[in-house]
Protein backbone atom coordinates (compact mmCIF):
# COMPACT_ATOMS: atom_id res chain seq x y z
CA UNK A 1 0.00 0.00 0.00
CA UNK A 2 1.22 3.45 -0.76
CA UNK A 3 0.00 6.71 0.70
CA UNK A 4 -0.13 10.01 -1.02
CA UNK A 5 1.47 12.79 0.92
CA UNK A 6 -0.50 15.96 1.19
CA UNK A 7 1.03 19.31 1.69
CA UNK A 8 -0.24 21.63 4.39
CA UNK A 9 -1.42 24.15 1.88
CA UNK A 10 -3.72 21.54 0.36
CA UNK A 11 -5.23 20.67 3.77
CA UNK A 12 -5.76 24.19 4.99
CA UNK A 13 -8.47 25.11 2.55
CA UNK A 14 -11.91 23.68 3.12
CA UNK A 15 -12.75 23.73 -0.55
CA UNK A 16 -10.02 21.31 -1.53
CA UNK A 17 -10.58 18.72 1.21
CA UNK A 18 -11.41 15.30 -0.13
CA UNK A 19 -11.12 11.82 1.28
CA UNK A 20 -8.38 9.86 -0.35
CA UNK A 21 -8.46 6.07 0.00
CA UNK A 22 -5.53 3.94 -1.03
CA UNK A 23 -5.38 1.62 -2.85
CA UNK A 24 -8.62 2.58 -4.58
CA UNK A 25 -12.26 2.65 -3.48
CA UNK A 26 -13.22 -0.59 -5.30
CA UNK A 27 -10.46 -2.61 -3.62
CA UNK A 28 -11.30 -1.05 -0.27
CA UNK A 29 -14.97 -2.05 -0.64
CA UNK A 30 -13.95 -5.59 -1.63
CA UNK A 31 -11.64 -5.98 1.38
CA UNK A 32 -14.21 -4.43 3.71
CA UNK A 33 -16.99 -6.75 2.48
CA UNK A 34 -14.64 -9.73 2.72
CA UNK A 35 -13.86 -8.81 6.34
CA UNK A 36 -17.56 -8.33 7.15
CA UNK A 37 -18.47 -11.71 5.65
CA UNK A 38 -15.72 -13.39 7.68
CA UNK A 39 -16.98 -11.72 10.86
CA UNK A 40 -20.59 -12.74 10.16
CA UNK A 41 -19.56 -16.34 9.51
CA UNK A 42 -17.35 -16.41 12.59
CA UNK A 43 -20.22 -15.02 14.68
CA UNK A 44 -22.57 -17.69 13.30
CA UNK A 45 -20.11 -20.50 14.08
CA UNK A 46 -19.49 -19.09 17.55
CA UNK A 47 -23.24 -18.83 18.17
CA UNK A 48 -23.68 -22.44 17.00
CA UNK A 49 -20.97 -23.70 19.36
CA UNK A 50 -22.41 -21.71 22.27
CA UNK A 51 -25.91 -23.08 21.64
CA UNK A 52 -24.58 -26.64 21.42
CA UNK A 53 -22.65 -26.22 24.68
CA UNK A 54 -25.71 -24.77 26.43
CA UNK A 55 -27.97 -27.60 25.24
CA UNK A 56 -25.43 -30.18 26.44
CA UNK A 57 -25.29 -28.49 29.84
CA UNK A 58 -29.09 -28.55 30.11
CA UNK A 59 -29.19 -32.22 29.09
CA UNK A 60 -26.56 -33.14 31.69
CA UNK A 61 -28.42 -31.20 34.39
CA UNK A 62 -31.63 -33.04 33.51
CA UNK A 63 -29.82 -36.38 33.58
CA UNK A 64 -28.31 -35.55 36.97
CA UNK A 65 -31.71 -34.68 38.43
CA UNK A 66 -33.25 -37.88 37.03
CA UNK A 67 -30.38 -39.97 38.40
CA UNK A 68 -30.77 -38.41 41.85
CA UNK A 69 -34.51 -39.12 41.86
CA UNK A 70 -33.89 -42.71 40.78
CA UNK A 71 -31.22 -43.17 43.44
CA UNK A 72 -33.50 -41.74 46.12
CA UNK A 73 -36.38 -44.04 45.17
CA UNK A 74 -33.98 -47.02 45.12
CA UNK A 75 -32.72 -46.10 48.60
CA UNK A 76 -36.28 -45.80 49.91
CA UNK A 77 -37.24 -49.17 48.42
CA UNK A 78 -34.09 -50.80 49.85
CA UNK A 79 -34.70 -49.34 53.32
CA UNK A 80 -38.36 -50.43 53.32
CA UNK A 81 -37.39 -53.97 52.30
CA UNK A 82 -34.65 -54.09 54.93
CA UNK A 83 -37.03 -52.77 57.60
CA UNK A 84 -39.61 -55.41 56.65
CA UNK A 85 -37.04 -58.20 56.99
CA UNK A 86 -35.82 -56.90 60.35
CA UNK A 87 -39.40 -56.61 61.62
CA UNK A 88 -40.16 -60.13 60.43
CA UNK A 89 -37.08 -61.55 62.17
CA UNK A 90 -37.97 -59.77 65.42
CA UNK A 91 -41.52 -61.12 65.18
CA UNK A 92 -40.23 -64.66 64.66
CA UNK A 93 -37.89 -64.38 67.65
CA UNK A 94 -40.71 -63.10 69.85
CA UNK A 95 -43.08 -65.83 68.62
CA UNK A 96 -40.49 -68.50 69.36
CA UNK A 97 -39.88 -67.13 72.85
CA UNK A 98 -43.62 -66.94 73.58
CA UNK A 99 -44.23 -70.43 72.28
CA UNK A 100 -41.28 -71.76 74.27
CA UNK A 101 -42.71 -70.22 77.45
CA UNK A 102 -46.12 -71.67 76.72
CA UNK A 103 -44.64 -75.13 76.29
CA UNK A 104 -42.45 -74.76 79.40
CA UNK A 105 -45.43 -73.57 81.46
CA UNK A 106 -47.29 -76.74 80.52
CA UNK A 107 -44.52 -78.74 82.21
CA UNK A 108 -44.17 -81.20 79.37
CA UNK A 109 -41.14 -83.45 79.10
CA UNK A 110 -38.18 -82.26 77.03
CA UNK A 111 -38.88 -84.55 74.05
CA UNK A 112 -42.51 -83.56 74.01
CA UNK A 113 -41.53 -79.89 74.38
CA UNK A 114 -39.44 -80.06 71.23
CA UNK A 115 -42.17 -81.87 69.31
CA UNK A 116 -44.89 -79.48 70.46
CA UNK A 117 -42.69 -76.44 69.82
CA UNK A 118 -41.80 -77.66 66.35
CA UNK A 119 -45.44 -78.34 65.61
CA UNK A 120 -46.45 -74.91 66.91
CA UNK A 121 -43.82 -73.16 64.80
CA UNK A 122 -44.82 -75.21 61.76
CA UNK A 123 -48.45 -74.17 62.18
CA UNK A 124 -47.52 -70.50 62.70
CA UNK A 125 -45.24 -70.49 59.65
CA UNK A 126 -47.92 -71.92 57.36
CA UNK A 127 -50.55 -69.58 58.77
CA UNK A 128 -48.29 -66.61 57.98
CA UNK A 129 -47.57 -67.90 54.47
CA UNK A 130 -51.29 -68.16 53.73
CA UNK A 131 -51.92 -64.63 55.01
CA UNK A 132 -49.33 -63.23 52.56
CA UNK A 133 -50.90 -64.97 49.57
Amino acid sequence: MSFIELEESELSTDENRTLMVEPNLVEFKFEFLNLMIRNILYSAVLNNKTTEHASRMIAMKSAKITARKSLLSSKILYNKTRQTKVTQEISEIIEFKVSYRIVSLLNIKQDEKEQNLTFYLFIRYHAREKSFQ
